[in-house]
């Protein structure tokens, strides 16, 4: 008697160390009118003793079934509800109304076992001296995703737990069942008072925390696997079609690095509540991992999406403004996804919606919908991710170059290094294909340091070929940030013989926003060096003069858009030629890139520009093909015979002003010239670039301040230096229509 008092002491201690939680503390119960989609019902035996048993106590069910379910809960995430139908078996009932997803039954019980839809055996119990299997049965309604996940923990059970659930199932039942032994109601007292105070810890605990495995601590709202629950229970095929499913998400890399982990997470919370204040009642979302959201969205068409969508959007991306003083791009993207009666699967759902995001950050737009496109081509990133780290160790990258051509004499002085990817499946990839992906994968600095050596080796024959020619090299907003950057390429140059200052490093407006402070240390060092920094896609959105003015800049790349702009508006012609007139005083040369016609090389040329770039000239070109074009290359002049919509004339000295000033309206600028035709400023547009230093008086930056100025006709602009492009052009619009600079700014 002693031992065997002894040993099931020594199993309930077991119990404790390998299930320290009770049986029942994520398998809860409810009553018939309850719910919870994000859970699998099971209908449970009220009296089915030693598998399983209704607990009046603690209201719940106890025995080895709902241990064998607390295992799998703890192991897959799955939470399961036993439905409380009173002191009467109603198993059969429950599922014959396919209101359970599961329930357990024995080999005694075949009509339980003929009405489910599948039955895993789990164990063997002994029931008055005879063997008898346990089975769990599922249902017609139980997803195959969750009929795996418990099946493959079913499987793995050691025989060491399967005794366990065992002696569980016997734990809770045999007292005055089975035992008439003092010595066992004694040691079960003593273990009772060994473990109450842990076992209602754990119960408080999990009472506090029910459900949290569907629940994102970070947002407190459902995570991935509450809303893949909740896609497979609550989205019927009725209703299928009317749903879209949407993936909004941020760079939460680049927020952690550049701002800190606290920063993240409070952009996590404002964006959990945005999204789950624009939810109806038979609508969900989750946080779905990283700086990612999914919705899902009932609505009647794609138009009623698109006006959710863009209005979510707008909110979430009106957090940002508090970065970089407003200037800093949309943080918050979307992909969106319509059903189809065919799209029963959450994840791959999830997969797509994600891609439709992908592509749309790729194209600096707010949100792109599920198409075929969309799929096929993040497949290939797929499959050209797997090849990059491969492609970079073995060189695979080729450069090739786009020769630069004077305006001075429409001769050859220089190239543009670039890069392409002979794909063995996807034939010659452009930069914007990969570039991305090895910025995600952190291999683009390696990228970049492989051309920029190919460029120094270029450079080295050109010299010694007698060619005073130049090169431009890129370097990514990843490349210009790192830290070890000016003594890598100092290195790679020291291996080759060429000018340095004959090597110009480009660096795009976005990645001087990136990180101001460690730019400015690279071009800096890079300077000291004697090689020569080039701003590129000047005018591309993230443009302020104060770039001019705040880096020692010694070409700017004019964007291709502002050549496309000046050559079909006045506005945008006239800027072009003032801006390069800026540069001209700022000791900064200039270079139009993108043209493609003669009219635009016409214009570039009108407007004083010292280089063009582009297919009217010249197409990349691989290095083994530079040598032929350079034979068969004729500079010709451009004609000039065609007139251009230049506006110059001198400049006018603007009085300070805190904003423009508008002396005369349209009409009677138009009076005024029709009364004296010969008044030399028709039209004039002048603009400068003044420093303008701050009194301690005013309240103000201690720093110089730069400032724009501008003469149009009989306006008279002041503008802060930091104001973009694309603002100078739509106020001198907003002049030009009878639309005062207060009004142009409160509708924009």
């Amino acid at each position: 008697m002693k031992k065997a008092a002894i040993k099931i002491l020594l199993w309930a201690c077991a119990l404790l160390v390998f299930f320290p939680a009770p049986a029942y503390a994520d398998v809860g119960c409810t009553t018939d009118g309850a719910a919870d989609s994000a859970a699998l019902y099971v209908a449970g035996n009220p009296d089915g003793f030693p598998v399983e048993g209704f607990d009046a106590d603690s209201g719940t069910y106890v025995g080895a079934a709902p241990a064998f379910l607390q295992l799998v809960s703890e192991r897959t995430g799955l939470n399961f509800v036993y439905i409380c139908a009173g002191e009467q078996d109603r198993r059969e009932t429950l599922i014959r109304n396919h209101q359970v997803d599961l329930l357990f039954s024995t080999s005694e019980e075949p009509v339980l076992l003929d009405l489910g839809d599948e039955a895993i055996k789990l164990f063997s119990v002994m029931n008055n001296g005879i063997p008898m299997d346990v089975y769990c049965v599922f249902t017609a309604v139980s997803g195959a995703e969750d009929r795996a996940q418990i099946r493959s923990v079913a499987e793995s059970l050691t025989k060491d737990e399967l005794s366990l659930l065992i002696t569980t199932g016997s734990a809770h039942f045999s007292g005055g069942r089975r035992y008439n032994l003092a010595i066992l109601l004694l040691c079960s007292a003593l273990l009772v008072a060994l473990a109450v105070v842990a076992v209602l810890s754990v119960l408080l605990y999990r009472k506090k925390h029910k459900g949290s495995a569907f629940v994102d601590t970070a947002t407190m709202i459902g995570n991935k696997q509450y809303f893949v629950r909740t896609f497979r229970t609550m989205i019927s095929d009725p209703a299928r079609e009317l749903y879209f499913v949407i993936h909004f998400a941020f760079d939460i890399v680049w927020i952690n690095n550049s701002y800190g982990a606290e920063e993240a997470d409070e952009i996590l919370r404002y964006a959990a509540d945005t999204i789950t204040q624009r939810m109806k009642d038979n609508e969900f979302c989750a946080r779905t991992g990283g700086g990612a959201f999914a919705a899902a969205i009932y609505s009647s068409g794609s138009d009623q999406v698109e006006n959710r969508v863009d209005e979510i959007l707008r909110v979430l991306n009106a957090y940002s403004g508090k970065y970089k003083n407003g200037e800093m791009k949309s943080l918050f993207h979307a992909g969106i996804c319509a059903l189809t009666l065919d799209d029963k699967n959450a994840e791959k759902v999830l997969y797509n919606a994600e891609q439709a995001y992908r592509r749309a950050v790729e194209e600096k737009r707010a949100f792109v919908f599920v198409n075929h496109d969309v799929l096929n081509e993040q497949r290939a990133r797929v499959s050209i991710r797997e090849q990059a780290g491969e492609a970079l160790d073995q060189h695979a990258f080729m450069p090739y170059v786009q020769f630069i051509i004077s305006t001075e004499d429409s001769s050859i002085c220089g190239g543009e290094m670039l890069s392409r990817w002979p794909n063995r499946l996807y034939g010659l990839l452009n930069p914007g294909t990969y570039v991305p992906i090895l910025q995600d994968m952190g291999l683009i600095v390696g990228h970049d340091l492989l051309m920029l050596e190919e460029a120094c080796k270029l450079l080295q024959e050109w010299e010694s070929r007698g060619k005073n020619w130049f090169l431009t090299c890129n370097l990514t907003r990843i490349t210009i940030s790192d830290p070890s950057l000016v003594d890598r390429i100092a290195s790679i140059a020291e291996q080759y013989s060429f000018s340095r200052e004959k090597l110009i490093l480009e660096v795009t407006e976005d990645s001087l926003e990136e990180d101001k402070d460690k730019a400015l240390r690279n071009i800096t060092g890079l300077k000291e060096k004697g090689f020569h920094i080039s701003l590129d896609d000047f005018s591309s959105g993230f443009t302020s003069v104060t770039d001019l003015y705040e880096y020692p800049v010694d070409l700017v790349k004019l964007d291709r858009q502002m050549i496309l702009d000046a050559d079909r508006d006045q506005h945008a012609a006239a800027l072009l030629t003032e801006i390069t007139r800026l540069c001209h005083e700022l000791q900064i040369l200039v270079l139009a890139e993108g043209v493609e016609t003669e009219k635009q090389a016409r214009q570039v040329q009108t407007s004083r520009c010292d280089y063009i770039q582009g297919y009217y000239y010249a197409r990349p070109l691989p290095l083994r093909e530079l040598d032929g074009f350079e034979e068969r290359y004729r500079p010709e002049k451009i004609s000039m015979d065609e007139e251009m919509p230049v506006l110059s004339g001198s400049e006018v000295e603007v009085p300070p002003k805190a904003a423009c000033k508008i002396e005369e309206t349209p009409k009677q600028i138009q009076e005024a010239y029709a009364k004296d035709e010969s008044q030399a400023e028709k039209g004039e547009m002048r603009v400068s670039y003044t420093e303008t230093r701050i009194t301690e008086q005013q309240e103000a930056p201690k720093s110089n301040q730069a400032m724009l100025q501008i003469q149009y006709g009989p306006y008279h602009l002041e503008l802060p230096g930091n104001i973009d492009m694309d603002s100078v052009v739509g106020i001198l619009r907003a002049i030009q229509n009878g639309m005062s600079e207060t009004e142009h700014i409160r509708e924009n």
